[in-house]
């Protein structure tokens, strides 16, 4: 995976800026309490604050569901979305806006995402000017952050945490893309299935229904990109006329599925703690 610096240029920012529209109405006085799910986003934020603040680093107990019996809300709840707005909370702002700032860090960090996803995609086609790549990118970034369902996500239905695991797919999408791709450098492998798989967790700690709609999806890239990857390297054989490269390409391909079986398992391993 590209370092972060690698990943802002002028259109990245003129991406974010052009999403301030999209979350505009998170700079409205109050909160848009008449959302579907308004009322639970907040009130969770204060049962997870209280967790914590009774030192519970891990909350799973809310105190006072149940009319004050309490409930394991995060024993079944995915609480990584929480986590971000505790946050913000500790940081000062208070539960209403530390909702609200969540809500922005869905929108940007999704947006951002899915920019570099793109920019990876159709930047390296062979023959595709670099021009290319980064207009389908700006393009692309755009058509998420303001994709209808998108929107009514966080304005109609409020439902933080799979607002905030939308946020994690291009992520997720980039991680193994490059961990298929990760091959002769060892340290670079490595740091592929440690990112791949840190990406994984985070969007199982965030939303769990969200997995079973992704995972499709992540399966079928996979598959695709893993074809793609022995279609080139059979081709690239065929072209040496080398009987040499051979196993080489067997061993290559095999290594890429190995790399992904891995980060999968360590994405587990990860999110086992919720």
């Amino acid at each position: 995976m590209f370092r972060i610096r690698q990943h802002f240029d002028r259109n990245l920012i003129l991406l974010l800026v052009l999403s301030l529209f999209a979350l505009a109405p998170l700079l409205s006085p109050g909160y848009f309490f008449d959302a579907h799910d308004a009322d639970h986003s907040v009130f969770f934020l204060v049962e997870f604050d209280q967790a914590i603040r009774d030192g519970i680093l891990w909350p799973r107990w809310s105190p006072d569901h149940a009319m004050g019996y309490g409930y394991p809300v995060w024993v079944v709840y995915a609480p990584l979305a929480y986590f971000v707005a505790e946050g913000f909370h500790l940081l000062g702002l208070g539960f209403t806006a530390a909702i609200k700032a969540t809500w922005a860090v869905g929108f940007l960090f999704g947006g951002w995402g899915m920019f570099v996803l793109l920019r990876r995609w159709f930047g390296r086609s062979a023959g595709a000017p670099r021009a290319l790549g980064t207009a389908v990118a700006l393009v692309g970034g755009l058509v998420y952050v303001y994709a209808p369902y998108h929107l009514l996500t966080i304005y109609v239905r409020a439902a933080l945490a799979e607002f905030v695991a939308m946020a994690w797919f291009p992520w997720v999408l980039l991680a193994f893309s490059d961990l298929v791709d990760s091959t002769g450098d060892r340290n670079r492998s490595l740091r592929s299935v440690a990112l791949a798989a840190l990406a994984l967790a985070c969007l199982v700690m965030t939303h769990t229904g969200m997995i079973l709609v992704f995972t499709p999806l992540l399966a079928a890239y996979l598959g695709f990109a893993l074809i793609r990857r022995g279609y080139r390297l059979a081709t690239s054989v065929r072209r040496e006329q080398s009987a040499a490269s051979g196993p080489f390409w067997w061993r290559d391909l095999g290594g890429a599925i190995l790399r992904l079986v891995a980060a999968g398992a360590l994405a587990g391993g990860l999110a086992a703690i919720f």
